[in-house]
């Protein structure tokens, strides 16, 4: 590869629970030796002062810097707010696109004059942070339908931002056709990418010999699990249901929590038939998978999930 590149990824969720990190490691090896730079979920002052402390703390003075691979850096910077709360101030994320260029510099992760720069983006939201370096390519990986609301209601202001995005997009990536065939109404070059999974990891769920967890093993048998993000598109009614007519049904829920759907879950937890394990590792899943009867995918039915995949 005679070409020098400096790949900058920005995520949409924390490292550790997006799934976007096993497509980033994957890429990494791909195009070793060039550098690949990821910034994680910001620590950011009011959210951090509420909710979230440790992660404010892991973020100061300026930045945390993990070594994920050889030629993969993490970088969980401090902002001065939530970037989708700055995006409702204007030039806020413009300010902040300032001190994350400078932040980079300071640790000597700044792209060197002979690298071409790639910035590969997930969310409207961060369509500012294309300002980085003027002269990259900006790939946007749009992984679900933003410009809506998961009750299915126009979402106006990420629909603002995400024309931005795609004005300054070179190529855009979606996880569904359905969300291609929109998109390509906007832009000349759309591409669907799909889910991929790694499939030797994942085979050991199929395999009769992977040991299940032991707290998975303690609950009684059917069980039936969801995996993955937990949040407000889930149709907690429906799962409701489900664990009122099939008391003898075990319902396993596996993943991180998001806030929207904290009390939603807090309901369904006074079922003794209801189990919420928390979130696990990705090396991990194979093994909690091995042990479930049937997997679950409860969204509900509108016009944002209609984009999802699955």
């Amino acid at each position: 590869m005679s070409q020098k590149f400096y790949l900058l990824f920005y995520l949409y969720l924390d490292w550790e629970c997006c799934v976007a990190r096993e497509q980033i490691k994957a890429i990494a090896t791909e195009v070793y030796p060039n550098r690949v730079v990821c910034i994680d979920r910001p620590g950011d002052l009011p959210v951090g002062l509420l909710r979230r402390r440790e992660r404010l703390r892991s973020s100061l003075p300026g930045a945390n810097v993990h070594q994920i691979a050889e030629n993969l850096t993490l970088i969980r910077p401090f902002f001065f707010l939530n970037d989708y709360v700055a995006s409702w101030i204007p030039g806020m994320n413009r300010l902040q696109c300032v001190w994350l260029k400078w932040l980079l510099k300071r640790m000597g992760l700044s792209p060197s004059s002979n690298e071409q720069v790639i910035i590969w983006l997930y969310s409207p939201v961060h369509w500012p942070f294309t300002k980085l370096f003027p002269s990259a390519f900006v790939v946007s990986q749009l992984v679900d339908e933003y410009t809506i609301t998961v009750k299915g209601y126009p979402n106006r202001h990420k629909m603002a931002m995400e024309q931005l995005l795609l004005e300054r997009s070179d190529v855009v990536f979606t996880l569904s056709e359905a969300l291609a065939r929109k998109k390509s109404s906007y832009h000349k070059n759309v591409h669907c990418i799909g889910q991929g999974v790694s499939f030797d990891l994942f085979a050991k769920a199929l395999d009769c010999q992977t040991k299940v967890p032991d707290e998975l093993a303690e609950i009684p048998r059917p069980r039936i699990g969801l995996i993955g993000n937990i949040r407000d598109w889930i149709d907690f009614s429906i799962v409701k249901r489900l664990l009122e007519n099939r008391p003898d049904w075990s319902v396993i829920f596996i993943g991180h929590l998001d806030s929207s759907a904290t009390d939603s879950l807090s309901a369904l937890t006074k079922f003794k038939n209801f189990f919420w394990v928390g979130h696990k590792p990705f090396q991990e899943i194979p093994y909690w998978l091995a042990g479930l009867d049937v997997g679950i995918v409860p969204y509900l039915q509108s016009e944002f999930t209609r984009y999802i995949n699955p």
